[in-house]
């Protein structure tokens, strides 16, 4: 009795190329602007890429296909989730506002926000948008709501799955918690948006969406929005 094997399908397809793509463009622009390769979105990136050859299936790392309307539907539960935490506590603890000056500030490397030194106006925004949205918010995404969370589903089920992949997103966070200038800040930052927002909502939307699609665009427009109201 011979066994189904999954099929390379078009949606296999499109998802190596984003993932060697996004590999691909990290290291040439930490070359072109000599700064250091950022290791955690390259092993965010590698990892899933390695699962995505050997299994042969896109859902396993949570790129899979799913309807518009689910993509619409979720995206804006998603949005709005993280719309009413940010508001809730930003205006009083400013954790996003310092993460924002440190990453922009002279002298720092952070790829994402380096965009907007590099061009002004428009052109930095959108290429601070695209960048995050196509690798370093997405690395995240794709690493923790992707596949930790299907890895560990079949195992724990999907709820211990996804308090386990929030916790481990939290643990290189707390390095950004620890270096800010109050204990609440780096409470608000660590528990509340790393571990509670990004990491629990995001994964809770990619379980019921069936893939990470909604909480990426979620993920990177919130941080737009954001940066648009404290740096502007």
């Amino acid at each position: 009795m011979t066994e189904n094997k999954k099929k390379w399908s078009s949606q296999e397809t499109l998802a190596l190329a984003w993932l060697v793509a996004a590999i691909v463009l990290v290291v040439l622009f930490s070359i072109w602007q000599r700064i250091s390769l950022p290791l955690f979105t390259l092993i965010f990136l590698g990892v899933p890429l390695i699962i995505l050859i050997i299994r042969k299936d896109a859902k396993k790392i949570g790129m899979g296909k799913i309807s518009f309307l689910q993509i619409l539907r979720w995206t804006g539960i998603n949005f709005g989730a993280l719309v009413l935490i940010y508001a809730a506590f930003e205006p009083w603890s400013g954790a996003y506002a310092f993460l924002l000056e440190e990453a922009t500030a002279t002298g720092t490397s952070d790829p994402t926000f380096l965009w907007l030194k590099l061009f002004d106006g428009f052109g930095g925004w959108l290429g601070m948008f695209l960048f995050s949205g196509l690798i370093s918010i997405f690395a995240e995404e794709l690493f923790f709501r992707g596949w930790i969370l299907r890895a560990f589903e079949p195992k724990v089920g999907s709820v211990w799955a996804n308090l386990i992949q929030a916790a481990l997103f939290k643990l290189p966070q707390l390095l950004v918690a620890s270096l800010m200038p109050n204990l609440g800040m780096g409470l608000v930052y660590g528990l509340v948006y790393a571990f509670a927002g990004i990491g629990f909502i995001n994964g809770w939307v990619s379980h019921r969406a069936g893939a990470i699609w909604p909480n990426l665009i979620a993920a990177t427009v919130m941080n737009l929005v954001l940066s648009l109201i404290i740096l502007l």
